[in-house]
């Protein structure tokens, strides 16, 4: 564009018509139209590749090369350039950076870019007179813009450097990225900020303070940036405080536990886009993949059932910078009874909850788990339940401990066959009522507790499970707790 301005051909386009037969830039030229371009630039082919944005394969609105790195062309700002005001005063240049959705202002003044005009309110285009005017005359070397936040100078900054292969304008704020941050590709790190731009953005409206003048679309971009940055600046907290707002409730208590269809009501898009194989967004960084599968598993408290989670909302950053929630509401997720000495508004580091959760995990066992514990059925784990010798934690898990309690205190009342006298084939094991009802089976320990129904082991050594425990089958007929047809002399099979 400065080429043909300062060689008199009018709109820069049309020194690029000249020479390539084409009125479009729209991702790349051919070999031949290169070397033109080369030859009257007094360039070599090199040079003029290292800056032009050449196509990869033979689908050209696919991916193109950007000063040697490979990107997906919907990365560019192909249709509506911005400018740097301050860059433009002094060198009446335009840099590549700027056609990058990404590179929303200018490290090296410290400022919003623009792309469009105060004058006429009309976009900027390719085709205008001059590099420094618009269409319309204005000279936008005068136009004042607004300071960006040093967070997203230091983001531009730190895409300046993965570009160019250069230090940072801001090197000790680009710096202090996580090193995960800084060795991604260029095209994985402009992929997360169309993710940030497409999917959080909408979630995430900004205040009023950081709004910047432009496009829609420049102004979505404007909103991604600062929001990238600070999801970057802190990680990966901050983005576990960012998608905390996708949780909150409008007004009303928000409660500690979601169902798994409440969470995945508020998490199905940000997750899906981030992590579904065939996302729009497959060049989404695997760092913010893993954070994100790592922020549903934090929140994950059990799977049993419907599954629970807790509610994110409920987690904000404390004075030290940390995530943090209360002490209640933290025994409340994980189904814990307060004692008198808990303080429940007492500020704990979401890191104690973490640690509680996998104690938790030791010290419990899914109903799953508790029946094979128990070598017994969902009908037995009912019944148990029912009569009140198991209860279940919030969710339905079962303590271990209570788990165990209940084999011994089974065993606790039964007696040696030997001692007792039945024979062996007059012996039923207990949990031979799995062909029943759980109330047939409750029926069942409500006389044993009672002792109208005699309790037995096969000899002293303890009994491990509900199986390893006998009822006598005459004691049974006797009682009415005989539920098989008469041509059961012995033990059903």
């Amino acid at each position: 564009m400065r080429v043909g301005e300062r060689n008199g051909c009018g709109k820069g386009m049309n020194l690029f018509s000249a020479l390539t037969g084409r009125e479009n830039t729209r991702y790349m030229v051919s070999d031949q139209a290169l070397d033109n371009i080369a030859q009257a630039l007094a360039l070599s082919r090199q040079q003029i590749e290292a800056i032009s944005y050449r196509p990869v394969g033979k689908d050209v609105t696919s991916q193109c090369r950007f000063f040697g790195h490979t990107i997906s062309v919907n990365h560019l700002r192909s249709h509506q350039p911005a400018v740097c005001p301050d860059c433009l005063a002094q060198q009446q240049a335009i840099s590549g950076l700027w056609d990058l959705r990404a590179v929303c202002a200018c490290p090296h003044h410290g400022k919003w870019l623009i792309d469009q005009c105060p004058a006429c309110d009309e976009p900027l285009k390719w085709n205008r007179t001059s590099v420094a005017n618009c269409k319309c005359g204005f000279d936008l070397r005068t136009v004042q813009t607004k300071p960006a936040p040093s967070n997203v100078l230091a983001l531009i900054a730190l895409v300046h450097e993965m570009v160019l292969n250069d230090l940072p304008t801001l090197a000790e704020q680009s710096l202090g990225y996580p090193e995960e941050v800084r060795q991604v590709p260029l095209n994985d790190l402009l992929g997360l900020f169309r993710y940030v731009a497409d999917v959080l953005v909408p979630a995430h409206p900004i205040t009023q303070e950081e709004r910047v003048d432009g496009s829609e679309a420049f102004s979505k971009q404007s909103q991604a940036a600062v929001l990238m940055a600070r999801l970057l600046k802190a990680w990966p907290d901050e983005l576990s405080l960012a998608l905390a707002d996708l949780s909150s409730s409008d007004g009303e208590d928000a409660p500690t536990v979601l169902s798994a269809k409440k969470f995945n009501a508020c998490y199905r898009r940000v997750m899906e886009t981030a992590l579904e194989p065939r996302s729009l967004c497959l060049n989404v960084p695997s760092f913010f993949k893993q954070a994100m599968q790592q922020f549903r598993d934090d929140h994950c408290i059990s799977v049993t059932g419907e599954g629970r989670y807790l509610n994110p909302s409920l987690v904000w950053r404390a004075a030290d910078g940390q995530r943090a929630m209360k002490w209640g509401v933290c025994l409340e997720a994980l189904g814990f009874l307060p004692g008198e000495e808990d303080n429940l508004d007492e500020v704990t580091p979401f890191q104690i909850y973490l640690q509680k959760k996998e104690e938790r995990l030791v010290r419990v066992l899914t109903p799953r788990q508790a029946m094979l514990w128990l070598d017994c059925c969902s009908a037995h784990l009912k019944s148990l339940t029912d009569l009140r010798l198991l209860m279940p934690l919030v969710g339905g898990d079962f303590l271990k401990s209570e788990v165990a309690d209940v084999v011994r205190s089974f065993d606790h009342v039964a007696v040696d066959r030997k001692q007792a006298g039945p024979r062996l084939g007059a012996l039923l094991r207990l949990t031979s009522f799995k062909r029943t009802k759980s109330d047939q089976f409750g029926r069942l320990v409500r006389a044993i507790a009672k002792k109208e129904v005699g309790l037995y082991k096969q000899g002293r050594a303890p009994a491990r499970s509900l199986s390893d425990l006998y009822v006598a089958i005459p004691e049974l007929r006797k009682t009415g707790h005989w539920i098989w047809p008469e041509y059961f002399t012995t033990e059903p099979r």
